[in-house]
């Protein structure tokens, strides 16, 4: 009879260790998180240690000597474009969002831990908005920069505002759904999908081993999808639970009230 009480007992132990773990993955997986972007963040400071700094309203850039003539190109775009993400989102950021200018493709991709030869302009990583010289950018790099600091702000109002608790192609897609409001560009229009468009489930599970290129213009188009057959207030209201640890899948469902299965059907 002892045997079995304490049998019980241990199992009893064993359920609420259990309970207690996975009830907490999203407290730990956040706390993890925040941990790693704030190391993350102090490495991106020190590597750009020397840089000189513009404060604006609502920015702080740090940009190299060789940029003095454009970065008050950058800060009025980013402004302007800040605007916009915070009408949408009806969300303003409480603290001053850094940008870092790099003054080459080299000091970038090492900044944001890219390997060599790829064509980013920009991106958002540990909580900082990093881009490449206006100098670099050529002709597509100038049509891009109407939406290139919309797309990067999408992402940081995103991690603000659901806490980073949701799939890579539902922010990369919101982020480019916001471009194409702002600026009429779609990703991917005259591409063509020679075998069937990814489903939300490959998106979510394997999207960096996917087709980049596809992968972000089929995110764009189920984003568009939701954007189309939802209200901002229910988007809105899905970051809310996206924010208290809910499952994406579940807070989906009871927030815009249909599911991820019903998409590009």
């Amino acid at each position: 009879m002892f045997g079995g009480f304490k049998r019980g007992f241990i199992l009893l132990l064993a359920g609420i260790l259990l309970f207690f773990v996975f009830g907490n993955l999203f407290v730990i997986k956040s706390a993890v998180a925040n941990i790693y972007g704030s190391i993350e963040r102090n490495r991106l400071e020190r590597i750009t240690t020397g840089y000189l700094i513009k404060d604006t309203e609502n920015f702080r850039i740090k940009f190299s000597s060789e940029d003095l003539e454009t970065v008050d190109r950058v800060a009025g775009e980013a402004e302007r474009q800040l605007a916009l993400a915070a009408d949408y989102f009806g969300y303003q950021p409480k603290d001053k969002i850094t940008i870092i200018v790099y003054p080459n493709k080299e000091d970038l991709e090492k900044g944001l831990r890219l390997s060599s030869g790829g064509t980013t302009l920009g991106a958002y990583y540990a909580g900082t908005i990093s881009i490449i010289s206006p100098k670099k950018w050529g002709i597509e790099g100038q049509e891009a920069e109407k939406g290139l600091y919309l797309h990067e702000l999408t992402h940081l109002i995103m991690d603000d505002m659901a806490g980073g608790n949701y799939p890579v192609w539902f922010t990369e897609g919101l982020a480019l759904y916001q471009e194409y409001l702002a600026t009429g560009f779609e990703w991917g229009k005259d591409y063509i999908f020679k075998e069937q468009p990814y489903t939300v489930r490959e998106l979510t599970l394997q999207f960096n081993k996917l087709d980049q290129f596809l992968a972000y213009k089929q995110s764009f188009l189920i984003v568009k999808e939701i954007m189309e057959r939802s209200s901002i207030e229910e988007v809105l209201a899905l970051f809310q639970l996206l924010k208290k640890g809910q499952a994406f899948e579940t807070a989906f469902a009871r927030s815009l009230g249909y599911s991820l299965s019903e998409l590009q059907q």
